[in-house]
């Protein structure tokens, strides 16, 4: 506010009358007008100020209003937070629900294990003896289809001589003809033959098929075979009809079969062998120490007699095992 200006101040002091003294109404009308100036100043500043106030007000409401979609905000993002805590909560619980669901599946299931383990260890060893019996049973057959084949001869390269009447051979007449020139057999025209053809079907330059004969007596079969050495240095061969497994069998013993023979070790092929196919082979080939006492044989020949006692009676044992 303006202050007023004193009345002492000479510039300021009103007009004297022509006697020398102050017009009081003169100072009065002066100092309503110095106050109406300053109420106007005050005012004009009182105005402004409220139109900050509105323009504070203003600005407030918009922050109240802030602040109350704050406060919104905030409370859905608490119940927000609530419900994910409630959530993570039942997760928790269901966690660990189903930890305690996956361990009892877990014993369970071991326990399921086990046993299927157990079932399949029993059924491996019921597997075991059902293969056994399969090879002993296969073993037991081959022995008696062998047992069966064994008054057959088989003869190979004996040529074939189709009668010039009709074309046709008669097999049992060339067979004769063959034991009684070639291996000297002096029952070859009265041994008694069962069956006697020729294996397979004529080809032409094929050569001579084989004969497949079979005997009446076994008897009859060991006589001949007896004279089976006198067709060496010919084209002529005389085979026992085994069979096939057999055979084979026979071929994967060959060879230490020869090595016996060369150590002058007594070796044979037993006629109607299927478990073991060499009866004193058997016995070399189930003892560890047959290849050093092969090579013992063959350097110090005195301790020959010695082994030959010892493979006799195994090889007796071997025998009964067939029977």
């Amino acid at each position: 506010m303006k202050k007023v200006k004193s009345t002492s101040d000479p510039e300021s002091s009103p007009p004297r009358d022509e006697h020398g003294e102050h017009n009081e109404d003169s100072d009065l009308v002066l100092t309503a007008l110095e106050l109406t100036d300053d109420i106007s100043g005050t005012l004009k500043c009182i105005l402004e100020n409220l139109k900050k106030l509105d323009t504070i007000k203003s600005a407030v409401k918009k922050i109240e209003g802030s602040l109350d979609k704050l406060e919104e905000r905030t409370a859905k993002l608490e119940e927000l937070e609530k419900t994910a805590r409630e959530d993570i909560d039942n997760l928790k619980t269901n966690h660990t629900l189903i930890e305690k669901k996956q361990e009892e599946d877990k014993k369970a299931l071991d326990k399921k294990i086990k046993g299927i383990e157990g079932k399949i260890a029993e059924l491996k060893v019921k597997e075991g003896k059902i293969d056994q019996t399969s090879k002993d049973l296969n073993t037991k057959d081959l022995y008696l289809e062998a047992y069966s084949r064994r008054e057959n001869i088989k003869f190979n390269n004996i040529p074939e001589a189709p009668s010039p009447r009709n074309g046709l051979e008669d097999t049992e007449e060339v067979l004769r003809s063959f034991l009684e020139k070639q291996l000297g057999y002096l029952d070859a025209s009265s041994v008694e033959i069962q069956r006697v053809h020729r294996l397979g079907r004529k080809k032409e330059g094929g050569g001579a098929r084989p004969i497949l004969a079979r005997f009446l007596r076994y008897k009859d079969c060991e006589k001949i075979f007896t004279l089976g050495s006198r067709l060496r240095g010919t084209n002529f061969q005389m085979f026992k009809d085994l069979p096939q497994e057999l055979v084979t069998r026979r071929r994967e013993e060959m060879d230490t079969f020869k090595k016996a023979k060369r150590n002058n070790i007594p070796v044979s092929f037993y006629q109607i062998a299927t478990r073991l196919t060499i009866c004193k082979r058997e016995t070399l080939a189930s003892w560890p120490g047959a290849g050093h006492l092969m090579e013992q044989t063959s350097r110090k020949p005195f301790l020959r007699p010695f082994f030959f006692l010892l493979f006799t009676t195994l090889e007796l044992k071997t025998f009964l095992r067939h029977f």
